[in-house]
Formats: structure tokens, sequence, C-alpha cells
């Protein structure tokens, strides 16, 4: 996904939370901190958690839920708004109390996580009453072939970690176990570049010549599916349908 799609998606999901400023937010599954940032920005307290502490910079805390940053007495990385602490926690696990955060957002980050059900009910207990889920992912979508190429596609260029496309059935369900009543989907089909999107990996070094060769070898369904350009060949662009769901409690 082009960059300044991921951010168009990212600030239109921040704004249609309409935050407080100094509400207190988490950002799950947080990465590198993409949403943290664009939540910080709004004004908001963000909690920035993932179970990848070497993406959060935390490598070597001595405790899962250790706030690392400002809130804990020491100066944020550089990339890092001195407005958000991070924590080194897993989505079904946190360490925090019930009914702590305001806002949980969820960028990317669901499709990683094999226990949705945990997931979701963590998300459940730690939201304060009146409190939103808002999350932007990708849909499930053109049937076994393609959500299976997709998943391919996927687990290739993160090196494993791709769990599932999740449909809207699904995220509805989801939204249901955390107590939340989905009041907002905002679906859309966004156009990849292919050489951009593969080196959105979840490491170091993508393998670029398997994620071509598995684009390349694609089935006339698939490539119909994903609308790739050219129609043969080696595709330069897909297109693939992503979401901002956000749920009340």
């Amino acid at each position: 996904m082009a960059a300044d799609v991921v951010e168009i998606l990212l600030r239109h999901c921040v704004e249609a939370l309409g935050l407080r400023r100094g509400e207190r937010c988490l950002d799950l599954g947080s990465g590198r901190g993409r949403m943290a940032r664009e939540l910080a920005r709004a004004g908001a307290r963000v909690v920035a958690a993932d179970a990848n502490a070497e993406a959060l910079g935390v490598v070597g805390l001595e405790a899962k839920g250790t706030p690392h940053g400002a809130h804990a007495g020491g100066d944020p990385a550089p990339s890092w708004p001195a407005s958000v602490a991070r924590v080194a926690a897993r989505a079904a696990d946190l360490p925090f109390a019930a009914r702590s955060f305001r806002t949980v957002a969820c960028s990317y980050a669901f499709h990683h996580i094999h226990d949705l059900d945990s997931a979701f009910g963590e998300v459940g207990r730690v939201l304060a009453p009146g409190g939103r889920l808002a999350i932007i992912d990708g849909v499930a979508f053109g049937g076994d072939k393609v959500l299976s190429f997709l998943h391919r596609a996927f687990d290739i260029r993160d090196g494993g970690t791709h769990v599932r496309y999740v449909t809207l059935p699904r995220w509805r369900a989801l939204m249901q176990l955390a107590r939340l009543h989905l009041v907002r989907v905002e679906a859309r089909s966004v156009t990849h570049d292919l050489e951009l999107w593969s080196r959105r990996a979840n490491q170091p070094e993508p393998p670029l010549d398997a994620i071509r060769a598995h684009f390349e070898a694609a089935a006339p369904v698939v490539r119909s599916a994903l609308r790739m350009v050219p129609a043969a060949g080696l595709p330069v662009k897909f297109t693939t349908i992503e979401a901002v769901l956000i749920g009340v409690r």
C-alpha cells in the first residue's frame, strides 16, 4: 500500500473518533507507531502496545507491562512523541486495568493475531463505559482462491506472521464479543503498487523475488478479482478492500 494511502486511512480513522484532548488511548498492535503518532497528534495520551518489543524499541524491559519512554522516567526514542508510552504486551493478555481507556485503536494488526476472541475480550475489558474501538484492516472478499492467494502473499512478505482475512460478518461478531455496537463501516477499494507493498514487510529484508514469483503465477480468477495490472505476466498494481470500522460501548 502506498504511504500516502496509509496516512489517509489513519487520519480519516482518527478524525472519525472525535478525540478529546488528553483522552487516554490504547494503540493495540502498534508496531512502529504510525497510529500512535496520529492519536498523539490529535491530542490524546497514548499507550502503544505490541507483542514485538523490538518494533517498539523496548527490548530489555524486565517485566511485561513495564512502560517505556516519557511515562517511564526516561527520554523516548527520537521517533516517538513524548506523549506516547510504550508497553510490550500480548493482545490476548493486556496488562492494563479494567475500564482504563476511552479509546482503543488497532491498525493492520488483528490479522496477525491468532486468538481473536481473547483479544477482543481484552479490548472489551479495558474499555471504559462509552468507549470506542477503531479498526483499520483488510476485509475478506473474492472467494477461497483469492483469499488463499492473498494469505500466501502476506505470509511470504511478512515472514509467516499473517493469520487470516476477516469477513465483515466476523468483524461484527467480534465487536459484539467486546460488548460494542458496530456504528461505522467504511470499506473501500485500495490499489497497491506491488513494489511499495512488498517493502512494507514485518521483516528487515522481504523476499522480493519470491513475492514477484507468487504474483506472476496468479491464476486468471485471482488476477481478475485483484484487478492486477497488467493482466498477464508480472503485475505492477493490485487492488484489495480495506475498511475503517468503529464500535461504541
